[in-house]
C-alpha cells in the first residue's frame, strides 16, 4: 500500500516496474505478468475489506518486466501483482519510482 499526499493538487507522476525471476535459464518459459492499481479508502492502513473498481492497469504480456507511468491524485492505493493464469504463482519484484515522499508500506 502507498499514500499519494501532497499540498499540490496536481496529480503525481508515478513509474511502475514489475519483474519476474529469469525462467528461461531453467528451461521455462515466463509468466504472463501484469498489476492492477486500486485507490482504497483513506482509513484503511493494512489491508482491503471491500474491492474498488481498479484505478488503472498494466498490459499483461509474456516478458520478464512490465513497466507503466500514470499520474495519481492524492488517496491511498493498493499494487496487486499476478500473472494472467489462475492457479500460477511466480516470485516479483515490484519498484515504485516517484518525485515525491509517498509512505509505502
Amino acid at each position: 500500500m502507498f499514500e499519494i499526499n501532497h499540498d499540490s493538487e496536481k496529480p503525481d507522476e508515478v513509474l511502475f516496474n514489475l519483474d519476474q525471476l529469469p525462467l528461461r535459464s531453467q528451461g521455462k518459459s515466463n509468466h504472463t505478468i501484469g498489476f492492477m492499481i486500486m485507490k482504497v479508502e483513506d482509513n484503511r492502513k493494512y489491508r482491503l475489506h471491500q474491492s474498488k473498481p481498479k484505478t488503472v492497469s498494466s498490459k499483461f504480456i509474456d516478458a520478464r518486466s512490465v513497466f507503466l507511468r500514470y499520474r495519481l491524485n492524492n488517496g491511498r492505493y493498493i499494487i496487486i501483482p499476478s500473472t494472467y493464469d489462475p492457479q500460477i504463482e511466480g516470485e516479483f519484484l515490484l519498484r515504485v519510482y516517484s518525485d515525491e515522499n509517498n509512505n509505502f508500506k
